[in-house]
């Protein structure tokens, strides 16, 4: 009898601890985020700047993060290749190990993005031409409030195929191109991605993304984790390699996103 309510009292607490844990990850406690009415954009393509840390001046009107995972990964400023202008930044990555995923990317937070809204981004990519380039991630749009930054990311899937999912979140479903037309993505040239999406965490979600003039994903589904999500970061480069193979290359110029239609 005193271990059957020993183990009565065990599951009680499991249960409190789980449910508490469900509603933090849930926002069941979390206010609705207020829409912003005004117009945002925010665009670089890394011109004006001498060095790479000027990217990030003091006022945070450019970049306000970078990841460099692991420490030898490296991230810079370079004249070697640029879409428009002078400038582009190179990102290399090396391999995942010991299940550390590889990153090599830029941030820029402070973001307003919230259920209800639109999303309008476009960057250009020159990827490095490789033997492979299966789970090479490009573009993150992603909650800082949040255990593990869930949000809706853009990657290469088999087949150097564009595909995005929510990212570390437990629901939604991979937006992926048809079988019989997927387009693979080019490389050793620069390349336009363009991402629109309507935010909402039910079926009426909508992802659109263009490769150069081709729409290669228009889909419909769960764009946001929860209704009470804010989207306030925006990661670009190699925002994760997946690979235990191969190491990538990957510049990137002309950076824009903002709730309203700008092409």
């Amino acid at each position: 009898m005193r271990f059957k309510r020993v183990l009565i009292t065990l599951g009680g607490l499991a249960f409190t601890v789980f449910a508490g844990l469900l509603a933090v990850r849930l926002d069941w406690f979390e206010e609705q985020p207020v829409r912003g009415e005004s117009a945002f954009v925010f665009r670089d393509g890394f011109e004006n700047a001498a060095t790479f840390l000027e990217l990030y001046p003091k006022d945070l009107s450019r970049w306000h993060g970078r990841q460099l995972v692991p420490a030898n990964n490296s991230i810079s400023l370079t004249m070697e290749k640029a879409h428009s202008g002078k400038q582009s930044i190179q990102c290399f990555a090396t391999v995942k190990r010991n299940d550390i995923t590889s990153k090599s990317d830029v941030e820029r937070e402070q973001l307003p993005f919230t259920k209800g809204d639109h999303v309008w981004s476009e960057a250009w990519f020159w990827l490095k031409r490789g033997p492979s380039f299966e789970h090479v991630f490009l573009w993150d749009l992603e909650t800082s409030h949040k255990w593990q930054s869930p949000g809706r990311r853009v990657y290469l899937q088999k087949g150097g195929v564009i595909a995005s999912d929510l990212g570390k979140w437990f629901s939604a479903r991979t937006f992926r191109q048809p079988h019989d037309c997927a387009i693979s993505f080019p490389t050793d040239r620069w390349v336009r991605l363009r991402v629109h999406m309507f935010l909402s965490e039910n079926f009426d979600g909508i992802m659109e993304i263009w490769q150069d003039d081709t729409k290669v994903i228009d889909a419909r589904g769960q764009t946001l984790p929860t209704a009470k999500v804010v989207y306030d970061r925006l990661e670009v480069g190699i925002t994760a390699n997946g690979s235990t193979e191969h190491e990538h290359m990957l510049y990137v110029d002309d950076v824009t996103i903002s709730n309203q239609r700008f092409w």
